[in-house]
């Protein structure tokens, strides 16, 4: 089985009206208040990641009856990436994230499991569509030179597609900088 392989997309999962009903409680957060850095040995870095972003948190009322309205959602498209892998068993959702992404953001090429982080599969939602640029990029994770990644997949997603992978060293990704409009997305990482 070659890499990408694992990597799989299902298109238009999430319905219209629930991808509005998000949009409209990204918006209600005055989520540009909540930026999002990576980290470096230095401290925050916006030249690793620069996005407005806010976690759902399960102890808030408003933000608990999102998080259990996309678990549900996450659980349902699960079984069909589940069903591709005979050793993939059920999984937990630990953490949702909402992310908007305004022209020139991005974040660059990283992993999602550390040891702080200890996540099992990546799953990255789709809201929007009017926007261009914020592909979600794979690399090749033999050659991990920042200056020079070898890309082995480019997803331009659409509106409601969700991406399924493996959060593992072996799924080196970015989402390039966006060029024009916003970009708003949820992730959701499985343990």
């Amino acid at each position: 089985m070659h890499i990408e392989e694992s990597i799989v997309v299902v298109e238009k999962f999430f319905s219209e009206d629930l991808r509005k009903k998000l949009l409209t409680f990204i918006d209600s957060k005055a989520i540009e208040k909540l930026k999002v850095h990576g980290s470096s040995k230095e401290g925050k870095d916006e030249k690793i990641r620069d996005v407005f972003g806010h976690t759902l948190e399960k102890n808030n009322s408003e933000d608990e009856s999102y998080f259990d309205l996309i678990q549900k959602e996450i659980n349902r498209a699960f079984t069909l990436y589940q069903s591709k892998f005979g050793f993939l068993y059920p999984r937990v959702v630990n953490q949702v994230d909402i992310l908007k992404y305004n022209q020139g953001q991005h974040y660059t090429a990283h992993t999602d499991h550390d040891q702080r982080s200890p996540r099992t599969i990546s799953i990255i939602v789709n809201l929007n569509k009017d926007y261009t640029g914020g592909e979600l990029v794979f690399y090749d994770p033999r050659v991990w030179r920042k200056t020079k990644l070898k890309e082995i997949k480019k997803i331009n997603m659409n509106e409601g597609t969700i991406v399924f992978f493996p959060s593992t060293f072996l799924f080196p990704h970015a989402i390039l900088p966006v060029t024009s409009g916003t970009r708003y997305s949820i992730v959701v990482w499985l343990t």
